[in-house]
């Protein structure tokens, strides 16, 4: 219900607008559910937007939008939210106890959230990439670089590191009680180019 209040004020505020959102399908109690993911186009780029899509596991950890460029040319732009805890949290509804609960459906007998999340989606990205496509995400990824599993996961997808590019080893912190950037838009070599310069 909140989606589509958002979706008609976006309609009503912008000539054209889509929203695209991910949420988890583990069933939630009353009207919060943590976790999930959502973004916004407006204006002209809604005409450009060739495809949109969601965590395809219903873990609510990412949404995407694909922009056509020219001479065929594709943009993933991806909202992403990996869960901050490493092991047991408390409570039920936490994204992390949703998230554990459906990866066992899964058939994983030991699930470790923020590490399947660095797995599914390198293997999007490199979909994306194998096909010709740029990506740019923009991701709450809730550690910083030097973090094992996540710094893995920028190495290994190719992407690079928009924030830390333009601000070099000043990059600012973005979480409220910390010191450490643990929010990034990461991007294929030709998006950062274009973004840094």
């Amino acid at each position: 219900e909140r989606v589509n209040q958002v979706r008609q004020h976006g309609r009503g505020r912008f000539s054209q607008f889509k929203l695209v959102t991910s949420s988890s399908d583990d069933p939630s109690i009353g009207y919060k559910q943590p976790g999930g993911t959502c973004m916004g186009v407006t204006g002209g780029y809604v005409g450009r937007v060739s495809e949109s899509g969601e965590d395809p596991y219903g873990l609510g950890r990412w949404s995407y939008i694909s922009l056509a460029g020219q001479n065929d040319r594709k943009l993933y732009v991806v909202s992403a939210y990996r869960v901050s805890q490493d092991h047991n949290s408390t409570g039920d509804a936490t994204a992390h106890k949703q998230q554990m609960r459906l990866l066992r459906q899964r058939g994983l007998n030991n699930p470790n959230p923020r590490k399947q999340w660095c797995d599914d989606l390198l293997a999007l990205v490199e979909t994306w990439i194998a096909e010709g496509a740029e990506v740019l995400i923009m991701a709450d990824a809730n550690s910083p670089l030097n973090d094992k599993g996540f710094g893995s996961f920028v190495a290994r997808s190719k992407l690079y590191d928009i924030l830390g590019a333009k601000h070099g080893m000043n990059s600012p912190p973005t979480y409220l009680r910390g010191s450490n950037t643990i929010d990034f838009m990461l991007g294929t070599e030709r998006v950062s180019r274009a973004v840094i310069c």
